[in-house]
């Protein structure tokens, strides 16, 4: 058995299966507020083998923690994350292969939300950092953009499990739960939460019926970016709404399983 005092979840740890490990500092010191960052990376290659880690900065804003309080729409109302993680990397940032980064980009166009804009300058100050990064043996990165959604809200009713959840936290922004009161939630969406499986892709479309039909051409970016860079699998795009308003994706809730190797059934 390996033991550890580290915290840490899959969702935050990704890394190109050569030796290098992509996380963010926002999820990892905030789990692990006793440990200095040299600790951290030592128990990271400990653990899991790697020779290079690289720091980026905070998530998208739809992953904020909830109980940081609920954020300012572009119409001035208040809408609330969902059960979050304060920042996970594969919301943002994937590794398609050893040597390519699928990197997420807010379009320009949008930055009249005040959610985009503040995605925006999370993203290109994280970008930066893949930009001067090196893999473990000292090469960058091919880095490919992709589109972030737009930002969806939604509404939630008193009776739903996250309702029930998000209404027990001490909000540490000082404001008040408005309790038994029909609440504006934003989706934890993105087209970098998708599992990698040995012949095909799954990936999350946004549009459903109602929605922005840019919101649809989104979704078909976001397939035909994702087949450019897995040419040899399919890609199959699934409405992970259900999961999204959850606080993650397919991702998330995801675990390979890895094949059985000669006769060996354990």
């Amino acid at each position: 058995m390996i033991s550890s005092s580290l915290i840490s979840e899959g969702g935050n740890r990704e890394v190109n299966g050569k030796g290098t490990l992509m996380t963010t500092e926002s999820v990892e010191f905030g789990r692990n507020p006793k440990m200095t960052k040299q600790e951290i990376e030592a128990e990271f290659k400990r653990l899991l083998g790697v020779k290079k880690i690289i720091w980026l900065k905070k998530g998208v804003v739809e992953d904020d923690h909830t109980f940081l309080g609920p954020i300012t729409s572009s119409d001035g109302s208040k809408a609330y994350t969902v059960i979050t993680t304060n920042g996970h990397v594969d919301e943002f940032a994937r590794f398609v292969n050893d040597s390519t980064i699928l990197f997420a980009q807010v379009d320009k166009n949008d930055l009249s939300d005040p959610i985009a804009q503040e995605n925006y300058k999370r993203m290109e100050e994280n970008f930066k950092i893949l930009c001067q990064a090196t893999d473990q043996d000292g090469k960058p990165f091919r880095i490919v953009r992709m589109p972030l959604p737009k930002t969806i809200f939604t509404t939630m009713n008193p009776g739903d499990n996250v309702y029930e959840y998000i209404k027990t936290l001490d909000y540490k922004d000082g404001s008040k739960f408005p309790d038994g009161e029909k609440i504006k939630v934003i989706a934890a969406l993105s087209y970098l939460n998708f599992l990698i499986t040995n012949k095909v892709i799954i990936g999350q479309r946004c549009w459903r019926e109602g929605m922005p039909i840019e919101l649809k051409l989104q979704d078909k970016i976001a397939e035909q970016i994702l087949q450019s860079v897995f040419p040899n699998r399919k890609v199959v795009m699934i409405d992970a709404f259900a999961i999204n308003l959850g606080g993650g994706g397919v991702h998330c809730i995801s675990m390979q399983q890895p094949k059985s190797i000669g006769n060996n059934k354990n």
